[in-house]
């Protein structure tokens, strides 16, 4: 139970990042997701470089959230699994996360593999305007999981 802890608290501390640094596009450069990632704007360096943190942010965030969920089910679902959409998968076969739930996270993961492995201007900038939809998902479903937890540990 320890282990599921520190992963969560890792992944927390990941989407916190994450979280600021959405905040500080918006509040403190005072840009949208649109602006970062409106195809005129490519010769911009500050939104470039605005998106491209975010891109990679939003990375190390997936992959933190993904090595919660996969201790999450170890623990929680008695099941071991190596990809991350079988523990998405995982998660909504025992009936922690709805269908819709289900696919966006699906969705997720590609695109989190698909910033690994291409580069391409329209597709960095279709996947970051996706990204604080991903954050308010994430955030949900940590907290969630991390409730559900809390109730176990008592019982």
């Amino acid at each position: 139970m320890e282990k599921v802890t520190s992963k969560y608290t890792i992944a927390k501390a990941a989407l916190h990042s994450l979280q600021a640094a959405l905040f500080h596009i918006e509040h403190e450069q005072q840009l949208t997701i649109e602006a970062i990632t409106h195809p005129e704007e490519t010769t911009n360096q500050t939104k470039l470089i605005a998106r491209d943190s975010l891109i990679k942010r939003f990375e190390y965030t997936i992959d933190a959230f993904i090595k919660y969920v996969k201790e999450y089910v170890r623990v929680k679902l008695g099941a071991e699994y190596q990809f991350s959409k079988q523990l998405i998968r995982a998660l909504f076969a025992a009936k922690k996360i709805d269908a819709q739930t289900c696919e966006l996270l699906l969705d997720m993961v590609d695109d989190r593999n698909i910033t690994a492995h291409s580069y391409l201007e329209i597709i960095a900038n279709k996947i970051a305007r996706k990204i604080p939809l991903y954050c308010k998902t994430m955030h949900h479903l940590l907290e969630k999981m991390n409730e559900d937890e809390k109730l176990w540990v008592k019982k």
